[in-house]
C-alpha cells in the first residue's frame, strides 16, 4: 500500500485520521517533535519521524517515498499568539512543505485548512465553495485564507501534485487527549466552571465525521477541489443546555450582553498576560461568535466524499461518556 506523511497526526483530527489510514492498510509516516504519544503506541505499521515544521530535513525524511502528504499541522489561535508564530506555522510551513512535497514527486498534497479562511458576511446567506477567501479578519483567520490561496494558485498553475484543501468548521468529539482548545471549554461547561456565556454561536461538526471524509479525500477527492465539512449552526447557550443536560450539571451560565465583553475585553487580555495564560476571551473570539455563517453549506463533500454529519447531541453524549470512561472527568 502507498505511505501517507502526515503532519499535525497528533492533534484532535490526527488522532481520528491515523489510525483509519492505518486500518486501511496504509503505511503511515507521522512527523512528531520528541517522541510517539502514548495513545498511538498500541497501533502497528506507524512511522514516526522526529523533528519540526521548521526542520527541513527532518521534513525531507517524512516525505520521502511518500505517494500523498496529509497537511494537518496549524497553529490555533483566537485572539492570542503572536503573529509571527501564527503565519510562521500556518503559511511559511505550508509553503516549505508544499514545495518540498513536489520537489521529492509526491503525487497528492491534501491541506486541512479552515471555515475561518472565507469570508464570513453575508452570515445569513449560504457560504460555499465559491465564497471570497477571509484576508481581512484576525490573524488565524488570515492566515488560514493566506495558505488556502497560495494552494489554490499552485493548483490554478498546474502543478505537478494533485492539491485537495478541506476545511471544516468547528469540530468536536471524542476521543481528545490532548485536549484541544474547544474540548478543554467544554470539560469546563460541562462542570459548570464557565460562569458566563455571550450571545452568538458557531458551526459545530463531529471530528470523526471529518476524519471519514479526510481518508475519502486521501482516496478519491478531484484535484483541484476544495470541500467545506461543516454541521449546523447552534447557539452558545443551545450548546451549553444540551452539554450540562448531558452531564448531569444543575448550574446554568448567565447571559451577558456582547458589550459587556467589548467594554471588559482589554481587562481581561490584561489580567491574561500578568497570569501567564490565554484570556478568558479576546475581541477576535467575540467577533466570531457574532458574525459567524449560519449557513454553510457541505453539498459539494456529501457528493464527492461521502460526507455526512451526525447530529450534535450524539456528538456531545460521546464525548461526555468518553469523559468518564477515560476518568477525564474528574481531572
Amino acid at each position: 500500500m502507498p505511505c501517507i506523511a502526515v503532519t499535525g497526526g497528533t492533534g484532535h483530527l490526527g488522532q481520528h485520521v491515523v489510525p483509519l489510514l492505518l486500518n486501511k492498510g496504509y503505511r503511515v509516516r507521522l512527523l512528531v517533535r520528541k517522541e510517539l504519544p502514548v495513545f498511538f503506541e498500541h497501533l502497528e505499521g506507524l512511522e514516526p519521524v522526529a523533528g519540526s515544521l521548521e526542520d527541513a530535513e527532518s521534513l525531507r525524511s517524512l516525505i520521502k517515498g511518500a505517494d500523498v502528504v496529509l497537511h494537518a499541522a496549524a497553529y490555533i489561535a483566537v485572539g492570542r499568539g503572536k503573529p509571527e508564530d501564527i503565519f510562521g506555522v500556518n503559511v511559511e510551513a505550508t509553503q516549505r512543505l508544499f514545495k518540498l512535497s513536489s520537489g521529492l514527486g509526491v503525487r497528492r498534497f491534501v491541506h486541512i485548512s479552515s471555515v475561518h479562511a472565507y469570508r464570513p458576511f453575508p452570515t445569513h446567506e449560504v457560504l460555499d465553495e465559491r465564497r471570497p477567501l477571509n484576508f481581512s479578519g484576525g490573524l488565524y483567520d488570515q492566515s488560514k485564507a493566506a495558505a488556502h490561496n497560495y494552494l489554490r494558485i499552485q493548483a490554478k498553475a498546474g502543478d505537478s501534485m494533485e492539491v485537495v484543501v478541506l476545511s471544516p468548521s468547528s469540530m468536536l468529539g471524542p476521543p481528545d487527549y490532548k485536549p484541544s482548545l474547544l474540548g478543554n471549554a467544554l470539560w469546563r461547561m460541562a462542570h459548570g466552571k464557565v460562569p458566563a456565556l455571550f450571545p452568538g454561536g458557531f458551526d459545530f461538526c463531529d471530528i470523526r465525521d471529518v476524519a471519514q471524509a479526510t481518508v475519502q479525500a486521501v482516496e478519491r477527492a478531484v484535484p483541484g477541489s476544495e470541500y467545506l465539512l461543516a454541521g449546523k449552526w447552534y447557539s452558545m447557550h443551545d450548546l451549553a443546555a444540551v452539554l450540562m443536560d448531558l452531564a448531569g450539571s444543575p448550574k446554568r451560565p448567565k447571559a451577558l450582553p456582547f458589550w459587556v465583553g467589548e467594554w471588559t475585553v482589554p481587562l481581561v487580555e490584561l489580567g491574561g498576560r500578568l497570569a501567564g495564560k490565554a484570556p478568558v476571551f479576546s475581541k477576535e473570539a467575540l467577533h466570531i461568535l457574532k458574525h459567524s455563517p449560519r449557513r454553510i453549506s457541505s453539498e459539494k463533500a456529501k457528493k464527492e466524499l461521502d460526507y455526512s454529519n451526525r447530529p450534535l447531541e450524539e456528538s456531545l453524549r460521546d464525548l461526555v461518556e468518553w469523559w468518564k470512561q477515560e476518568q477525564v472527568w474528574k481531572r
